[in-house]
Formats: structure tokens, sequence, C-alpha cells
């Protein structure tokens, strides 16, 4: 066995142990529509948006207060979790 490698098999196992110290959410949103206020008036007088999204391209978007609610949530989960106590360790 190469000493330089021996460990990276137990990698996994330590990682998925590690993560289940941690609360972790990740939100990611391609755009919110708050963004688009400032191109308003743009749109108001100019009847364009300069973007660099092709016209026919679509953007997902969603508002800050949605993303919002949705880590209240998961705050509110993690936290319920927390106080249950740790969770069953996972099969290595």
């Amino acid at each position: 066995m190469n000493p330089a490698t021996s460990g990276l098999a137990a990698q996994p196992s330590l990682c998925a142990r590690a993560l289940d110290l941690v609360n972790l959410m990740i939100l990611r949103p391609g755009a919110f529509f708050e963004g688009s206020y400032a191109v308003l008036e743009t749109i108001r007088h100019e009847r364009v948006v300069a973007d660099s999204v092709a016209p026919e391209g679509k953007v997902p978007m969603i508002a800050t207060a949605d993303i919002a609610a949705v880590a209240r949530r998961g705050a509110a989960r993690a936290e319920l979790e927390r106080r249950r106590g740790p969770r069953a360790a996972r099969p290595a």
C-alpha cells in the first residue's frame, strides 16, 4: 500500500461523520426579482432591457422574501434537530 494515499479510503466516511455535526443549507437562486428594480426606468423609457441574457433565454427568479422564508424554515428545523440530540451515525 502506498503510504501517500493509504488514508484516502477513509476520507468519505470521515467527511460524512463531520457533516453530521454541521447544519448546512445551500440556497442558490438564479436571480432576485428585486434586482429588476434598477432597470425599470430604462424599460419604461426605452422599452428594452440591456442584459447579458439572450432575448429568448429564461432566468429563474425568486423574491428575496421567499428565500428568507425557506431559510427561516430550514433554521427552525435545524434547531429542532439540535434540541432532539445527535443523529444516529451513518453507516461507514
